[in-house]
This record gives C-alpha cells, sequence and structure tokens, in this order.
C-alpha cells in the first residue's frame, strides 16, 4: 500500500499538452499535503501521484489519498482509500447515494466550512470543522524594509474607485489563474517549486494582499500578512475566514479598512490541525477528542445564510436585461453546477415560455433534477451537433470561460448565443494613471 497525493494539472489529461485552467490554489493544497507527510517522515518521491480525472477508474496499488478540495463530483475506485480533511460541497447533485456510503465508511469527514458540516450531520455523517491546511504554513519573520508591496491577487472589478493612492506606489497586480499549457507554466519547474516560488515572494515582498481569491486570503492569514477580502457575495465556503478577517461585498466597499492589522491563525490550531491531519492519514479514524477541540475552534453559533451560487447572479442580470416575460427560447447549460440549478428554478419561475433542453459536462453524468426536469449531462463535445447549433448557452462555471470563448469562436458562435457566468477581474491597466498609459 501506497501513501499518496492528488495531484492538480487542470481537469485534462497529464500527457495531453493543450490549454487547461491551473489554479494556484490548487499547488498551495499540494504543498501543505506535503508539508503533512515531511512530518511523517514520508519523502515526496516515495508518494503515489493521483490525478482527478482517473480516480474512478485507478487500479494500481492501494493508495491512501489525503482529500482537501472543493466540491465532491466523482466516484473513488474501490483501490483508493480516501482521507478527507477538506471537504466542501455545493449543491445537492455533489452527494450521490454511492457518495454517501462512501463518506460513512472513511468518516469522520474534515470539512473546509461549517455548511458542509452541518449538511453531512443531517444525513448522518459524522464530519467537523477543519479548515483549509493552506492555513498551516508557518508565520513569517517580519521585515519592513523588504515587505513593502501591495499584491493585488485577482482582486474584484469594483474596488477600483475606492483603492487608496498609497497603495498604489509599489504594488504588483498577480493572478492565482493560469489559462495555458502545463509547459507555458511551468517551464521546466516541478509544479510545487512553482508553489513554493509564489509563497517565498509573499513572505519576502508583501505588506498587503489585496484578494477575491480564498487560497490568497488563507495563506495570507497563515504567513501573517494584512489581507483584504473582497468577494462578489459571501459565498458559503468563506464562512470560517470570517471568523479571523472582515469579508467585504460591493455593498461594503465605501467601508473597506484598507490598513488592516495582522491577523495570523494561533500557533497552537495550526499544530492541532497538523496532528489531526496526520492522525487521518494514519487511519486513526477513532480518535475523536481532537477533532472534536477544532471543530468547536472553527464552529460558529451565529453563522449567516450564505448564498449557494457564485457567479449566477450575472447571469440573472442578462437575462432581466436581455429577454421578456414572453421570450420564447430553448436554452442549455455548460456545467452541471448549483449555478445551473439554482438559475434555471429563476428562468422557469419568470420565463415560462423559455425551456431547458440540454446540458453539458467535462465529467458529470449522474442524473440531475432541475425545474425543466431531469437531466443526464452530455459530454461537451456534442455541442459541436447540428442539433445543438441554435441554442442558447449559459456558461455556469467561471473556470470554463476561457475554454468556453475558444469552442464557441470555433463554432461561429455569436455573443449573443450565450452567456459567461465569469468573474470580473480588476486588472493593472485598470487603475494605471492617465499618464504612465
Amino acid at each position: 500500500m501506497k501513501y499518496g497525493i492528488l495531484g492538480h494539472i487542470g481537469f485534462s489529461k497529464k500527457e495531453e499538452n493543450h490549454n487547461r485552467l491551473m489554479s494556484m490554489g490548487d499547488i498551495f493544497e499540494c504543498l501543505a499535503i506535503l508539508r503533512i507527510y515531511e512530518r511523517m517522515g514520508i519523502k515526496k518521491e516515495d508518494l503515489l501521484t493521483c490525478y482527478p480525472y482517473e480516480l474512478d477508474v485507478y487500479q494500481d496499488e492501494y493508495v491512501v489519498l489525503p482529500i482537501n478540495v472543493y466540491a465532491l463530483n466523482v466516484d473513488y475506485s474501490r483501490r483508493i482509500l480516501p482521507v478527507f480533511l477538506g471537504l466542501a460541497l455545493g449543491g445537492e447533485h455533489d452527494i450521490s447515494k454511492k457518495n454517501i456510503n462512501m463518506l460513512r465508511r472513511f468518516a469522520p469527514v474534515g470539512c473546509r466550512d461549517e455548511r458542509t458540516m452541518r449538511r453531512l450531520l443531517e444525513k448522518g455523517i459524522d464530519a467537523y470543522v477543519q479548515g483549509c491546511l493552506v492555513a498551516t504554513f508557518p508565520e513569517r519573520e517580519q521585515n519592513l524594509e523588504t515587505q513593502n508591496k501591495v499584491f493585488f491577487v485577482d482582486p474584484q472589478a469594483g474596488i477600483k474607485d475606492y483603492i487608496p493612492e498609497s497603495l498604489l506606489e509599489n504594488y504588483e497586480f498577480y493572478s492565482h489563474d493560469f489559462y495555458m499549457t502545463p509547459e507555458e507554466l511551468l517551464k521546466g519547474k516541478d509544479i510545487y517549486e512553482y508553489g513554493v516560488e509564489t509563497i517565498e515572494r509573499y513572505k519576502k515582498e508583501a505588506k498587503l494582499i489585496v484578494t477575491s481569491k480564498y487560497h490568497a486570503a488563507v495563506i495570507a492569514l497563515a504567513l501573517g500578512i494584512p489581507v483584504i477580502m473582497i468577494i462578489e457575495n459571501n459565498y458559503y465556503k468563506y464562512s470560517w475566514l470570517e471568523k479571523f478577517i472582515p469579508i467585504y461585498e460591493p455593498k461594503d466597499f465605501a467601508n473597506i479598512d484598507w490598513n488592516p492589522p495582522v491577523v495570523t491563525i494561533p500557533k497552537e490550531e495550526k499544530n492541532l490541525m497538523l496532528e489531526i491531519a496526520e492522525e487521518r492519514i494514519r487511519e486513526t479514524y477513532h480518535k475523536y477528542e481532537k477533532i472534536c477541540t477544532l471543530s468547536e475552534k472553527r464552529e460558529n453559533i451565529n453563522i449567516k445564510r450564505f448564498n449557494d451560487i457564485f457567479y449566477g447572479s450575472y447571469a440573472i442580470e442578462y437575462v432581466k436585461n436581455n429577454w421578456k416575460k414572453d421570450t420564447a427560447i430553448n436554452y442549455a447549460f455548460w456545467g452541471a453546477t448549483q449555478t445551473a440549478v439554482k438559475l434555471n428554478e429563476y428562468i422557469a419561475e419568470n420565463y415560462p415560455n423559455t425551456k431547458l433542453v440540454k446540458v453539458f459536462d467535462w465529467s458529470i453524468r449522474n442524473p440531475i433534477e432541475f425545474d425543466d426536469g431531469c437531466f443526464v449531462p452530455e459530454p461537451l463535445e456534442n455541442m459541436e451537433n447540428k442539433e445543438n447549433e441554435h441554442l442558447f448557452i449559459f456558461v455556469t462555471g467561471n473556470s470554463a470561460s476561457q475554454a468556453a470563448k475558444e469552442l464557441f469562436a470555433k463554432l461561429n458562435k455569436s455573443q449573443d448565443e450565450y452567456f459567461l457566468c465569469e468573474r470580473k477581474i480588476l486588472q493593472e491597466s485598470d487603475v494605471r494613471k492617465d499618464d504612465e498609459r
């Protein structure tokens, strides 16, 4: 039996050298797991790397595989023994009957947020609030001489007019998302080395991080870097962060504290998270004392109600502005997501002459209930079929936007035949002074 690590190189097969979306947050997650293995005395070269696309067909040696990712929408081969350390669930379709049985088998389940924990407990699955293991990176040493740069890491676009001039004296715009081939991103480097270099830059240079990215905020908290977290809406997966820092939405922009204090995860809590993760990986599922202690530290009895969808509000605004109440149109979703389910509910209620006719997804093939009926998602390549030529398509996930643009350009699909639920990111050029352009 082997110890394993979940590799993140985008959703495409590793041997295919074409553009894909890769996330720095996924690399940070891998590095956090590697640090735990280092504590256990297990070398990186002795680990078996498993990739998301092969989890259901994996047939090699039995492998203990820590899972510290956002969603659960895949089936696992019986030779993979998952250890759930940071699970976050989106819509109801994330928990199939097979998934429920597996989660019960490998409980207790560590969750990123309290909403996920409560959903699992309601289904009789032992669960606790773990938070995100990226938070366990050690705090940096302070050095005012070098730590003097403001990093804007995929900042929310609406903050442009609120940014103080003082923050633009020494700044850098940086992205945690990369849409390219692995070779273009890594340029011969190990993918973990690329993540380490990013963390080292934050440690040595950052005096402040302004971001809409979950993992940028978490690594800032871990390292002891002041951070301003600004997002479109208070999405549920950010809930445990709110115990440490404010989470600003558009309605709060005028009240942003642009000079936030240093806030860190207490060292004793970091150590507790690491100890629990190590014990869980060693399959010590029956040691509940520390688990309950950590969960109590993470829980918040005054937790707010969080939105179930992230980018769907953009699509709803598009529909309001472009469709009439008697509009008759057949449409489809690219992405079997919670956003798709919620958007269909809104459209079905307000536009009775419209009809959802297709759902496309890169991997999900389980039946999903919508207001317009039960749909089994079709492969993305089916969009190229003649019968789907004039379908209006909502691309319901930000991560699919770049791939969708490429495909729609190939299909000569006009911009009034689709809508992208994509994040609006403020670019460096938006804040440059006129004389610098």
